[in-house]
C-alpha cells in the first residue's frame, strides 16, 4: 500500500534527470528507469544512500545522470532486460553532521520501503561502505529472513566501530557481532595490494568468512569462484546480500574511489560476476558503494557502475524468464 503522502517519510524523491532524446530501436536507461509511485508492482529499484565524503555522497545522482548514455540491451549476452520493471525510489535523507542519524535514517527508510513491497530486488547506491550495515539490517529485518553475504572488496572492512566509529571500514564487524550475519555464510572476493592488516584478515577467517584474493580469481576464473561463493552464502539461508565496494577494481577500471590500488579485478570479471549473481534465486539485494565522483577520471568509474547494475539486472531478468545458458 502506498504511503498517505505518496512517499516514505525519510525518502527524498528522485532527482529530475533529463530524458534522452528518443533514438530509433534504442531503449535508453534514463527513459526506462522512472520514479516509483509506491503502488506499481516492480521487479527491481535503485535507492540512493548518499552518506560519505562529498564525492561519495554525490555518487547516486551522478550514476543517475550517466544512465542517459546507455541503453538496455546487453551485447555481451545478446539479450535485453527491457521487460523488467525497474524504478527509482529516490535518496534517503541524510543528517548533515551525525553519522549515527544517517545510518538510522538509512535503516528506517529502507525498512519502510520494504514493508510496502517485499518482492522487488533493491539496488542501494552509496555513499561509502558504512551504508552496508544499516542496509543489510533493514533487508534482514523487513524480510524476516536469514541472509548470506558475498562482498567484493579490497579490504576486510571489519575494524572495530567501538574505537573507530561506524565508518566505511567497519560494516561487517557490526553485522557479525550484532548477530545479523553468520560468517559461515559470508564470502569476500577481491583482496589485493598492500592494504589491511593481518589481524583483520585473521578476524574474518576466525568468524568463518571465506576469502578469495584477486590473484586467486585470476588463476581460477571468476565463474569457479562465484559458484563456490554462492554455494557457501546460500547454505541454509533464505537470501543473499551482494555488497560491491568499487575499490575491488584494478586501478584502470575504478580510479574514482578512495582506496584504489593495482592488482584488483578487471571489468570483464566483475560484469561476469554480477550477471551470474543476478541469475541466482537467492540473490535478492545488492549495494554498490565507495564511488568518489570527485576523484573519477572522465566518469570511468560511474560508467562502470551503470554497467555493473545492468549486468546484474540482465541476470535478474533471465532468472525471471527462466532462461538458462
Amino acid at each position: 500500500m502506498a504511503p498517505e503522502n505518496g512517499r516514505v517519510e525519510l525518502m527524498l524523491p528522485p532527482p529530475v534527470i533529463t530524458k534522452t532524446r528518443p533514438i530509433q530501436h534504442y531503449n535508453m536507461l534514463s527513459n526506462w528507469i522512472t520514479p516509483w509511485d509506491y503502488e506499481e508492482s516492480i521487479d527491481a529499484a535503485i535507492i540512493g544512500a548518499p552518506y560519505g565524503y562529498t564525492g561519495e555522497a554525490a555518487a547516486p545522482n551522478v550514476i543517475r545522470q550517466i544512465l542517459r548514455r546507455f541503453a538496455t540491451r546487453n551485447a555481451n549476452f545478446d539479450t535485453d532486460p527491457v521487460d523488467l520493471k525497474v524504478r527509482d525510489i529516490g535518496n534517503v535523507a541524510m543528517h548533515p553532521t551525525n553519522v549515527y542519524r544517517c545510518h538510522e535514517n538509512i535503516e528506517n527508510a529502507l525498512t519502510d520501503v520494504y514493508n510496502i513491497d517485499s518482492g522487488f530486488v533493491p539496488i542501494v547506491l552509496g555513499g561509502d561502505h558504512s551504508v552496508a550495515a544499516p542496509s543489510f539490517r533493514a533487508f534482514k529485518g523487513a524480510r524476516s529472513e536469514t541472509v548470506g553475504l558475498i562482498d567484493f572488496d579490497a579490504h576486510p572492512d571489519t575494524r572495530d566501530w567501538r574505537t573507530n566509529g561506524p565508518g566505511s571500514g567497519t560494516p561487517f564487524r557490526q553485522l557479525l557481532e550484532g548477530g545479523h550475519l553468520d560468517g559461515n555464510n559470508a564470502v569476500q572476493i577481491g583482496f589485493h595490494g598492500f592494504l589491511g592488516s593481518s589481524e583483520l584478515f585473521e578476524f574474518n577467517k576466525g568468524h568463518g568468512i571465506s576469502l578469495y584474493p584477486s590473484a586467486q580469481v585470476r588463476r581460477r576464473g571468476i565463474r569457479d569462484i562465484i559458484k563456490e561463493a554462492l554455494d557457501k552464502a546460500s547454505d541454509g539461508t533464505d537470501s543473499i546480500y551482494i555488497s560491491l565496494d568499487i575499490d575491488v577494481m584494478d586501478t584502470p577500471w575504478g580510479p574514482g574511489t578512495g582506496g584504489e590500488a593495482p592488482g584488483g579485478l578487471d571489468s570483464h570479471e566483475i560484469l561476469e560476476a554480477m550477471y551470474l549473481l543476478g541469475r541466482h534465486p537467492k540473490v535478492k539485494v545488492m549495494d554498490l558503494v565507495e564511488i568518489d565522483c570527485i576523484k573519477d577520471v572522465r566518469d570511468v568509474t560511474s560508467k562502470l557502475a551503470v554497467n555493473i547494475i545492468m549486468s546484474f539486472l540482465t541476470g535478474v531478468n533471465e532468472r525471471k524468464q527462466r532462461v538458462y545458458r
